[in-house]
C-alpha cells in the first residue's frame, strides 16, 4: 500500500483468484458488498451476505490493502462525503450477483456512478484473447510450416509466385508471405494488451508501449526479411537461405521458413520486452511513492535541520543506518541526473536514486554525507526524529501541554493542523472512539492522542470522538511540542 486510506477511498484486496472491493468510510470502517465467500462482513453487522459494514482488518483478512486511483478520464468522481453517503445508504441491501452486482460494481457506483467491474471484463477478455492468440499462432505458423515441408525447387517457386502478386520476385515474396504471420501476431498483441481506462496509469503505459513496439518490430522485420535476399541471383538466394537454415541444422527450406517467421517472432519479443520494462517502471514508481509517503515532511525536515547543524547528530544517523562500512564523503553532481529530491533544509537534501532506489543525503556544498537503502533510510530518519523530538521536548515544548492547549483553544487546534499540513477547517463525523485496534498514548480534557495497533498511524479525537488531526506518531508529537512552544506567540 503506497499510502494510508482516507475517507471515501475505493479500497480492495487481491485474494488469489479474485479481488474484494469496498469503500473506506474512515475510523476503521469499510462498507462492502459480500457474496458470502468470507466471514469478513460479519464483524459489525452480523451478516455474511449483502452490503455490510466491517473493520479494515476484517475486510483485508491479512492480504495487502490497495487503493484504486481513478483515471483522469473519469469525469464524474464524487467528493468523499458523498461517496461515503452512497455506500452507507445501501447497507442492508441483499441482491448480490457475481456477474451483475458484485463488490466491485458497488464500489465503482459509490465512487463515480458507474456500474462497472474490471474483473468480469478481464475474464471475458482473457477468453477472447486466448481464441485470438490461438488463431494468430495458427496463421503465423502455417506459412513457415508450408515452406518447411516443400522441397528446394518448390520453395523458390512458391516465393516467386508470392512475389509476383506485388510485382516482384523471390525476395519480395519472402516479405509478402512474412507479412501475414506478423500481422496476425500483432492483432493478437493488440487484443491481449488493449487499453482500458479503468486500469492504473502504469499498466496502461506499459500496454501502449508494448503495442507500439510490437507493431514497429513487425514492420521492420517484414522489410528486413524482404531485403535480405535483394540483389542476389537465384543460386545466391538458395545459398543464403541454406546458410540461415544451417544455424538450426536445416537446409534451404528451413532458412526460408525462418525468414518468414522472423517478423512475427520479433514483434512478440519487442512487445514482451517493452511490457516488462513498463511494469518494472510502474513498480519503481510505486516504490518512489511509498518512500515519499513514508518520509513525512515534518519528520524529515527536523532530521535534516539537526544534522546540518550538528555533526554528532549526523554520526548518530550513520550509526542507525548500520551499513557496516564508514561513509566516505565525496563530491557529487548535486543529483541533477538520476536523483529526485525528497526534502531540503538549509541547503541539505535527502534524495532518492531514480534507477536503483537507494537514498542519500548531501550537504549544501553537494558533498555526500549519508546513504542507505530506502527502507533503512526511512527507519533511521523516523527513529532519529523520535529521539530528537524527545530531546527537543525536554528543552522546549511538551506534547502533553500541546494536547491540553489544542483541547481548550480553537487557535491552538488550527495551529496544529497547519503544522501537520491538514486542510482547515476539518469536517469529520464522529468515529467509533477507537475501542478496537487503537491505543491511547495521551489524553487531556477528554481529547485523546491514539495510535493504531495494526498500521501504526496516529490520530487525535475530541471528547465527542470526532477526529481532529491525524499523521505519524513522531510527526504529531513534534507538532504538539511546537504548539506548546509557540502558542504564546500566535
Amino acid at each position: 500500500m503506497v499510502r494510508e486510506p482516507v475517507r471515501g477511498d475505493h479500497v480492495f484486496v487481491r485474494r488469489v483468484v479474485y479481488s474484494h472491493h469496498g469503500i473506506y468510510c474512515g475510523d476503521d470502517l469499510v462498507v462492502a458488498y459480500s457474496g458470502g465467500l468470507s466471514s469478513s462482513s460479519e464483524t459489525i453487522t452480523g451478516a455474511f451476505r449483502g452490503v455490510t459494514k466491517t473493520t479494515l482488518a476484517a475486510f483485508a483478512l491479512g492480504f495487502p490493502l490497495h487503493i484504486r486511483e481513478y483515471s483522469k478520464n473519469i469525469t464524474t468522481e464524487f467528493p468523499p462525503d458523498l461517496v461515503v453517503h452512497r455506500a452507507l445508504n445501501r447497507v442492508g441491501e441483499n441482491e448480490y450477483s457475481l456477474g451483475g452486482n458484485n463488490c466491485e460494481h458497488f464500489a465503482t457506483w459509490c465512487k463515480c456512478n458507474k456500474h462497472k467491474c474490471s474483473q468480469i471484463k478481464d475474464y471475458a477478455a482473457i477468453a477472447k484473447s486466448s481464441v485470438s492468440v490461438a488463431v494468430a499462432a495458427a496463421v503465423a505458423v502455417a506459412p513457415a510450416a508450408a515452406l518447411q515441408l516443400a522441397g528446394g525447387a518448390a520453395v523458390m517457386g512458391n516465393l516467386a509466385a508470392a512475389g509476383a502478386l506485388v510485382g516482384g520476385g523471390v525476395a519480395m515474396g519472402v516479405g509478402f508471405i512474412a507479412a501475414t504471420p506478423a500481422l496476425a501476431v500483432n492483432l493478437a498483441i493488440q487484443k491481449v494488451l488493449d487499453d482500458n481506462p479503468d486500469l492504473p496509469q502504469g499498466e496502461r503505459d506499459a500496454r501502449t508501449a508494448a503495442r507500439a513496439g510490437g507493431a514497429a518490430a513487425g514492420v521492420v522485420g517484414v522489410l528486413g526479411a524482404g531485403t535480405t535476399l535483394m540483389g542476389l541471383s537465384g543460386a545466391g538466394m538458395a545459398v543464403e537461405m541454406a546458410a540461415i537454415g544451417s544455424v538450426v541444422g536445416g537446409g534451404m527450406a528451413t532458412g526460408a521458413a525462418m525468414l518468414v517467421a522472423a517478423p512475427a517472432v520479433a514483434a512478440v519479443a519487442a512487445a514482451a520486452g517493452l511490457y516488462g520494462l513498463g511494469k518494472a517502471n510502474e513498480a519503481h514508481t510505486e516504490a518512489a511513492e511509498y518512500a515519499k509517503a513514508n518520509l513525512q515532511t515534518l519528520t524529515t525536515s527536523l532530521v535534516l535541520d539537526a544534522i546540518s547543524l550538528d555533526q554528532q547528530v549526523l554520526a548518530q544517523l550513520l550509526e542507525m543506518l548500520g551499513e557496516g562500512l564508514p561513509y566516505i564523503e565525496m563530491p557529487t553532481l548535486g543529483g541533477r541526473v538520476f536523483w529526485t529530491d525528497m526534502a531540503e533544509v538549509n541547503g541539505w537534501k535527502l534524495q532518492r536514486n531514480d534507477v536503483f532506489g537507494n537514498c542519500r543525503i548531501i550537504d549544501d556544498t553537494e558533498r555526500g554525507k549519508a546513504w542507505g537503502q530506502t527502507g533503512k533510510m526511512i527507519q533511521a530518519i523516523n527513529q532519529l526524529a523520535t529521539e530528537l523530538a524527545k530531546n527537543q521536548n525536554k528543552k522546549k515544548g511538551d506534547p502533553k501541554d500541546g494536547l491540553r492547549l489544542v483541547a481548550t483553544s480553537w487557535e491552538a487546534h488550527k495551529r496544529l493542523c497547519n503544522l501537520l499540513k491538514l486542510r482547515w477547517p476539518l469536517d469529520h463525523e464522529p468515529s467509533m472512539g477507537g475501542r478496537v485496534f487503537w491505543s491511547v498514548l495521551d489524553c487531556s480534557n477528554g481529547w485523546r492522542f491514539q495510535k493504531n495497533n495494526m498500521f501504526g498511524n496516529c490520530r487525535i479525537l475530541d471528547a465527542e470522538d470526532v477526529v481532529k488531526a491525524w499523521g505519524g506518531e513522531t510527526e504529531i508529537s513534534v507538532a504538539l511540542a511546537n504548539v506548546a512552544l509557540e502558542y504564546g506567540e500566535i
